[in-house]
């Protein structure tokens, strides 16, 4: 998927794009996930594009056989829910731990993506600026 289309499909949805603030991410079922309205995300859609914003963190779950973004899943979790986001380095990966008020949302992170050179620019970009206030 292009960024360019990830872009369109926010501006449809009336949420705000910021460059440099979206990654392709695997999540990691917890009960926290189930807690902050993703349930229903954590079998079905296990890869989602995750967008940083003003407005909190977006979920944009990707359907497993067509890799096309289900629109009718896209989940929001405001700002003024999550009390902090932590990128942490692992040996082969990263992992991005969202603390929140209902409970702590987990997900795995690749260094590269398929198809998806923006991905590994925007996951640099994220690491080098740890105090941009969207991450």
């Amino acid at each position: 998927m292009k960024q360019e289309e990830i872009k369109d499909l926010l501006k449809k949805n009336k949420i705000k794009f910021n460059s440099h603030s979206t990654i392709y991410a695997t999540i990691k079922p917890n009960v926290g996930a189930i807690k902050n309205g993703i349930g229903n995300l954590l079998y079905a859609n296990k890869t989602h594009i995750i967008h940083f914003n003003s407005q909190g963190v977006i979920i944009l779950p990707l359907n497993e056989m067509s890799g096309k973004v289900e629109e009718n899943l896209i989940t929001i979790i405001p700002e003024n829910e999550i009390l902090s986001k932590e990128l942490k380095v692992k040996f082969l990966s990263f992992q991005l731990n969202i603390k929140t008020k209902k409970g702590d949302i987990s997900y795995g992170i690749r260094r590269s993506v398929l198809g998806a050179p923006w991905h590994k620019e925007n996951l640099s970009f994220l690491l080098l600026n740890t105090s941009n206030k969207y991450i």
